[in-house]
């Protein structure tokens, strides 16, 4: 089981985005810079698009167990994942999981993980597919 600690609300998809942005931004700047939805991508270890199964408060935190639908990097994994994300109940703005909800979830080890949905997550998931499979987080990410 991988972990990671939420801090966006689904919500907040915009404000994702910007921040994303904000840092692909940077990696765009030298030759051969990736594009902003790309380089978010590229700089994700899970990228997935699921559904909340269920959640569970432990010690560590809320524990979210997401039914992946598909894959986008890697192309493969679990059918099912489970991330530690912040219990709403102790932290102000943490979001309140949804069974119902399906989303484009970004996992990386030096990042937080993110949720997207709607447009914003066609859009970057689009992007990543017209891009070369074997491209790589940039240094300056």
């Amino acid at each position: 089981m991988r972990t990671s600690h939420l801090l966006r609300h689904v919500g907040t998809a915009a404000a994702i985005v910007v921040l994303g942005t904000g840092c692909a931004a940077d990696a765009t700047g030298e030759a051969g810079g990736l594009g902003s939805a790309t380089a978010v991508v590229a700089c994700s270890d899970h990228v997935f698009w699921g559904t909340v199964e269920g959640t569970a408060v432990e010690p560590d935190g809320l524990h979210v167990t997401f039914q992946v639908d598909n894959w986008v990097r890697p192309t493969s994994g679990d059918s099912r994942i489970t991330l530690v994300a912040d219990d709403p109940a102790k932290n102000v703005g943490a979001p309140h999981w949804s069974t119902s909800e399906r989303l484009l979830v970004l996992d990386g080890t030096d990042s937080p993980l993110d949720l997207l949905q709607g447009e914003v997550a066609d859009e970057m998931v689009a992007e990543w597919e017209q891009e070369d499979p074997t491209v790589s987080c940039p240094d300056n990410y």
